[in-house]
């Protein structure tokens, strides 16, 4: 089964925390895909992978891209996985149907808003059901990530 782990923002902002974590999925080796709940997010991400290092980026696209198949990282609001991603990012709110194609999900969802954590509560109690290995992680005051 597919292992999910749930990041729980509450210090700082998905843009400000998605890029390092991305960072640790590309070191993999494996393609990745960043999907979103729809497209108002995607232009936004784009923007933070090539901007959030001065001297650095993370190699991407957005879905619609030419090279989307052959990018490391894809960012995409749809139920595609155009370049056949082994690592999906998730964010809250993103379609899920289809977990099992992937070896490792990053479930991320901002734990200041209400209803984004009682969604993902709902999540955790659907995939543990569905027999998918489930860890917690929750954003400390410093941006880090504390596994409870």
């Amino acid at each position: 089964m597919t292992s999910v782990s749930f990041y729980h923002l509450v210090s700082t902002s998905l843009t400000d925390s998605l890029p390092k974590l991305m960072e640790k999925a590309h070191a993999t080796g494996k393609p990745c895909l960043i999907r979103t709940p729809d497209n108002s997010l995607v232009d936004e991400i784009d923007k933070t992978l090539w901007t959030y290092k001065n001297d650095s980026f993370l190699p991407h696209c957005i879905e619609s891209a030419e090279n989307a198949n052959n990018n490391a990282i894809v960012i995409s609001h749809s139920e595609n996985n155009p370049n056949g991603a082994r690592i999906l990012m998730m964010l809250d709110g993103a379609f899920d149907k289809d977990l099992d194609t992937f070896d490792r999900v990053l479930f991320m969802f901002n734990g200041n808003d209400d209803n984004a954590t009682s969604e993902a509560r709902n999540r955790w109690k659907a995939y543990k059901s569905a027999g998918h290995e489930c860890t917690y992680w929750q954003q400390t005051e410093n941006g880090g990530w504390q596994q409870k």
